[in-house]
C-alpha cells in the first residue's frame, strides 16, 4: 500500500511539473481579448473578420518606410523562460522585394522603439528562408538558413492556412511549420511579456488559432543546480567539440547591457577586447561559446579592482558568439558578438 502511495505522489509530482500553462488561446471570435484594430488607417488595415485577424500594409516599404509593430502584451508571460507561440497563417496578398511573415517576442514598445525596446524576430521568408533578428536599439542578425527542400517536401502553399509553432526551449529556438521542425537556433533568452508582428513590407497576412503556452512551473532550484553544473561543464571542456547541454542563465534585461559589458572590436577577426568594471580585486572567467552551445575558449585571470580591458584571441570560424563573463561574486554579464573574416572587414 505505501508503495503504491510513492507511486502515485511521483506521478502526481511528474505531471505538475511537467504541466505547460496556457495563457493565451485565441480564435478571434467577437474579439474578446480586445486586439487593437485600423480598420480606416490610409498606411495599414488590422481588423477582424470572419474570426480571422487580417494584417495589410498597402504601400511597399521603399516608398512607405512605416512598420506596423502590432504587439499584444500576455498576462504572465516571461519570454525568459520556456515558452512556445502557435499560430495558422495564410499569405493574401504581396508586392513587395521580399514576403515574410515575422513574428516577435521580448519588450515591444511602439511609442519608443529604439529606447524601450529589446525583442527577437524570426523572419520566415517566402523564397524558403528563416533568419533570426534580436534588436537592441539597432538591429543584429544572425545567419540565413534555407529551408525550401523542407518546405518543397511537405507540399508548403502560403496561400493556405499553415501552422508555424515558435518553441523556446533550454536556450534554444525552434521553428515547427505543419509540426515539422524546419529550424533551430542557439540564443540567450530575454525578459518580456510581449508578441507581435513588425509587418514593414506590402502585403496582407490572416492570423488565426494563436494560442501561447508557458512551462512556468519549473522549480527555481532546478534552474540553479543546471546553472552550477552548466559552469562545471564549461570548466571541463577542453575542445570545440564537446556540447553544453541545459540552461544558460540569463539576466533577464542585462542581457547585452552596453554600460556594463563593452566588447571592440565587433565584429572581430582573429581578436577582440573584453571591457567590464569590477567592485574589488577576484578572479574572473571569460567563456566564448558558439551558437550552438559549444564552448570555443575559456579564459581565467584575477583583475584588480576598477575598469578591466582585457585582449582575447579567438581564431574561430566566422559567425556569431557569445562572450560570457562570470565573477567570483557570481556576477554575470553577456553580450553577442560577430566574428568576420579578413576579406569582410
Amino acid at each position: 500500500m505505501r508503495r503504491l502511495l510513492f507511486i502515485i505522489m511521483l506521478f502526481s509530482v511528474s505531471i505538475a511539473f511537467s504541466q505547460d500553462k496556457v495563457l493565451l488561446n485565441e480564435n478571434f471570435t467577437d474579439n474578446k481579448n480586445g486586439w487593437r484594430l485600423w480598420p480606416n488607417s490610409k498606411e495599414f488595415h488590422v481588423d477582424i473578420q470572419n474570426g480571422v485577424l487580417h494584417l495589410e500594409k498597402f504601400n511597399k516599404n521603399f516608398d512607405s518606410r512605416g512598420c506596423l509593430w502590432y504587439a499584444k502584451q500576455i498576462t504572465d508571460l516571461n519570454t525568459a523562460d520556456d515558452f512556445s507561440l502557435a499560430l495558422d497563417a495564410k499569405f493574401v496578398s504581396g508586392g513587395d522585394i521580399f514576403d515574410v511573415l515575422d513574428i516577435q517576442w521580448g519588450v515591444i514598445s511602439k511609442g519608443n522603439i529604439q529606447t524601450n525596446s529589446v525583442l527577437y524576430q524570426l523572419n520566415v521568408f517566402l523564397d524558403g528562408s528563416v533568419r533570426l533578428d534580436f534588436f537592441n536599439s539597432k538591429w543584429d542578425n544572425f545567419s540565413r538558413v534555407y529551408i525550401k527542400d523542407k518546405l518543397d517536401q511537405m507540399s508548403f502553399n502560403p496561400r493556405e492556412f499553415n501552422k508555424y509553432e515558435l518553441i523556446q526551449s533550454a536556450g534554444f529556438i525552434h521553428l515547427k511549420i505543419n509540426n515539422v521542425e524546419v529550424y533551430k537556433q542557439y540564443i540567450v533568452p530575454i525578459e518580456g511579456n510581449v508578441i507581435g508582428f513588425q509587418h514593414c513590407m506590402k502585403g496582407a497576412w490572416e492570423i488565426d488559432h494563436l494560442m501561447v503556452i508557458q512551462n512556468n512551473l519549473r522549480l527555481a532550484t532546478q534552474k540553479t543546480d543546471f546553472a552550477e553544473n552548466l559552469m562545471d561543464n564549461m570548466a571541463n571542456i577542453k575542445t570545440v567539440t564537446g556540447e553544453i547541454s541545459g540552461y544558460i542563465e540569463d539576466e533577464g534585461m542585462r542581457v547585452f547591457n552596453k554600460d556594463e559589458l563593452f566588447i571592440y572590436p565587433n565584429p572581430f577577426v582573429d581578436k577582440f577586447n573584453v571591457n567590464f568594471y569590477l567592485a574589488q580585486k577576484e578572479k574572473v572567467d571569460i567563456y566564448l561559446i558558439n551558437v550552438v552551445g559549444e564552448l570555443m575558449k575559456k579564459e581565467t585571470r584575477v583583475f584588480p579592482a576598477g575598469e578591466v580591458d582585457f585582449t582575447m584571441e579567438a581564431i574561430v570560424p566566422d559567425g556569431i558568439y557569445i562572450v560570457r563573463v562570470v565573477s567570483e561574486s557570481d556576477n554575470r554579464l553577456y553580450k553577442k558578438i560577430m566574428r568576420v573574416g579578413a576579406n569582410d572587414r
